[in-house]
């Protein structure tokens, strides 16, 4: 009976003293959505990982004293970044994607503020790229906002499903001419109308006008060569 009543103390004891309860998930319905969508649309050979501190990404100028190094790291804040896309081969750190609320978008007149990790990340070269929070995300939306930030190769083999379909001149969906090397969309073939290069031929992403890649062909053994 003694040892049952010490048992029963010590279990009581340790409940007063360490008051934790399991979390729901890991991490938000955004940020999962950003992270299944990304993991689904990106080469193979990066990998993405979810609520990774500051500290981890940067350290402190070397050239400065070990109590200035301290109080650098120090500043940083504690709150960790929404997603982390590293190389799968050796963990080197290529970019940051941050999920913002509703009041910076610039959809709704707000200008989106700098904060002290977007200054952290650049001084460090790290590129940041900001997202509107959203629990759903289209995978033509996430190549395209990544990548006018941070150079990355996509499953292009994949793009032709993930995109919509487009007008082509009734050429093929992907027309032979390959897939946009910033968003991973099918590439079409137009003629400028207008400007320096009116009436010659060029390839336009189909994610027009949400991404604005094009490549100038300057005659028709080019565009042979950009169909094989």
């Amino acid at each position: 009976m003694i040892k049952w009543r010490q048992r029963l103390n010590f279990s009581r004891d340790r409940e007063a003293s360490f008051p934790y309860e399991r979390a729901d998930t890991l991490i938000s319905p955004n940020q999962l959505s950003a992270l299944f969508l990304l993991e689904k649309t990106l080469d193979e050979r990066y990998s993405v990982f979810s609520k990774i501190r500051l500290q981890d990404l940067v350290r402190a100028n070397s050239e400065l004293s070990p109590g200035q190094q301290k109080a650098a790291m120090e500043r940083l804040t504690s709150e960790p970044l929404d997603l982390v896309i590293c190389e799968k081969g050796n963990a080197a750190i290529l970019g940051v994607v941050l999920l913002d609320g509703d009041e910076a978008s610039p959809d709704n007149g707000h200008v989106r503020q700098e904060t002290v990790v977007d200054l952290v990340l650049a001084a460090a070269g790290i590129p940041v790229v900001h997202l509107n929070a959203s629990k759903t995300y289209s995978p033509d939306d996430i190549r395209i906002e990544v990548s006018r930030t941070i150079f990355l190769k996509w499953k292009i083999h994949n793009a032709a499903q993930l995109s919509e379909p487009v007008n082509d001149n009734g050429l093929s969906q992907n027309g032979g001419f390959g897939f946009c090397s910033v968003c991973g969309a099918p590439l079409v073939k137009r003629i400028a109308r207008k400007g320096a290069h009116a009436g010659k031929h060029f390839l336009a992403c189909s994610n027009y006008p949400r991404c604005k890649h094009v490549r100038l062909l300057k005659n028709n053994a080019r565009l042979r060569e950009a169909q094989k």
